[in-house]
């Protein structure tokens, strides 16, 4: 609900900001001076911008703390080899940090792409129920509309759901496999 009070058209907090920017900034960034009235959440592609934002916003500190947690595990002693070896920071990360995170980054690649698929719960919020267009619906919201509105439709929105569970399982596959492949995992 916050997200929807700072993308508010008429009340937002970032219609305000944005009219703070001096006008010779937003025209040359945004091609546009004026935000007053600005509706973020009618189109498509305004609201999956701010849908987005509040994603990438929520996840942002498990995906943080689980980086943080496979840099802790690294052992110092690779990267004191590293320095007496006389490797660069780039050249360190990449032979070094990258290989060892590759494991983490692919279970939070799997985690965040199913959780992705399944944001439901903002959108509708955002969009102020199903008031929006058909065209920015995701397959969760698509489902839901079909199976409980009216007149509900209950097969064809289990079937919504069915596919978006195969699209997620054959994506998990993918990444299981490819991880099996590397080694990564015995």
């Amino acid at each position: 609900m916050i997200w929807k009070w700072l993308f508010d058209a008429d009340a937002g907090v970032v219609n305000w900001a944005l009219n703070l920017l001096p006008d010779w900034l937003s025209r040359l960034v945004f091609g546009r001076a004026e935000w007053s009235g600005e509706p973020w959440l009618n189109d498509p592609l305004p609201i999956y911008t701010v849908l987005t934002v509040a994603v990438v916003w929520a996840s942002f500190p498990f995906i943080a703390v689980s980086v943080l947690a496979g840099l802790k595990s690294i052992p110092s002693e690779l990267y004191e080899a590293a320095r007496v070896d006389g490797s660069t920071g780039f050249r360190t990360f990449r032979a070094i940090t990258f290989p060892l995170l590759r494991p983490v980054f692919s279970v939070l690649i799997v985690l965040s792409i199913i959780w992705d698929f399944k944001v439901f719960t903002q959108l509708f919020l955002l969009a102020g129920g199903t008031n929006m267009p058909r065209e920015a619906y995701n397959l969760s919201l698509w489902s839901y509309v079909e199976a409980f509105s009216s007149p509900p439709d209950m097969g064809l929105g289990a079937a919504i759901a069915v596919v978006l569970t195969v699209i997620l399982l054959l994506i998990t596959f993918v990444y299981v496999r490819q991880i099996v492949k590397s080694e990564d995992v015995r």
